[in-house]
């Protein structure tokens, strides 16, 4: 887990702190009627102490409410939707600050050179199509910007170049997007949280929280399979 995640986790448990000062009592039946008490928060839901029923007046019984699942579940939704208003809009500033520098890259000696290399091995042809001369180097991969492997590019024509991204997005009906290094970030992190959370399930330690991540996971992974759904790179 960076830093980053670490900061927007903290303030999202920060800003949804509860200090649990609206509790009542609450009952939870069991799939044979058997029913626990329990000193519910009603702004959170947390279950916070058991009661045992030997303890309660038979007013209390006879008048307890059901627990309600439903505000526990909300309140991690809004959770959830926080945690994610704020991640994504640190990766926002991240894809574009990384934009910007992969911007000024392309200026440099270091790419001119590769760029010259790439177009030496392809003869000056489009290594798209082999029939029309090559007029731009393209990145296969995003992963090594900065110090790409020559087998990370390729030496493409106009037309081809367009056929890469421009049919793509014809395809998919959507907005053309390319795999950023915010995209491989994101895979790095969702893998170690996901390690993380397996020994933890394994250990039979996860609390609340590391389960709410366990859910936050799944999420991330939908969305950077639907984003590299976009790009037809499934």
């Amino acid at each position: 887990m960076n830093s980053e995640t670490q900061k927007i986790m903290d303030q999202v448990a920060e800003e949804f702190h509860c200090d649990h000062l609206a509790i009542e009592l609450r009952y939870k039946a069991a799939s044979d009627g058997m029913r626990t008490y329990w000193m519910s928060c009603l702004r959170c839901g947390e279950k916070l102490s058991r009661k045992k029923r030997a303890d309660l007046t038979p007013r209390e019984i006879s008048t307890t409410l059901p627990y309600d699942p439903i505000i526990h579940r909300e309140y991690w939704k809004r959770r959830n939707a926080r945690y994610d208003e704020l991640s994504q809009s640190i990766k926002a500033k991240q894809n574009d600050e990384w934009w910007a520098w992969y911007s000024d890259y392309l200026k440099t000696p270091q790419w001119r050179e590769k760029r010259q290399l790439v177009m030496k091995r392809a003869g000056g042809l489009c290594e798209g199509c082999a029939h029309a001369p090559a007029t731009q180097v393209h990145h296969l991969t995003y992963e090594r910007a900065g110090r790409e492997m020559l087998f990370d590019l390729v030496a493409i024509c106009d037309a081809c170049h367009e056929a890469v991204h421009g049919e793509r997005q014809a395809r998919k009906g959507g907005v053309r997007r390319m795999t950023t290094l915010d995209d491989l970030t994101r895979i790095e992190e969702v893998r170690l949280e996901m390690e993380r959370i397996t020994g933890l399930l394994k250990r039979r330690k996860a609390d609340k929280w590391t389960l709410n991540r366990a859910g936050f996971v799944v999420r991330a992974l939908e969305d950077l399979k639907a984003a590299l759904a976009m790009e037809g790179e499934e």
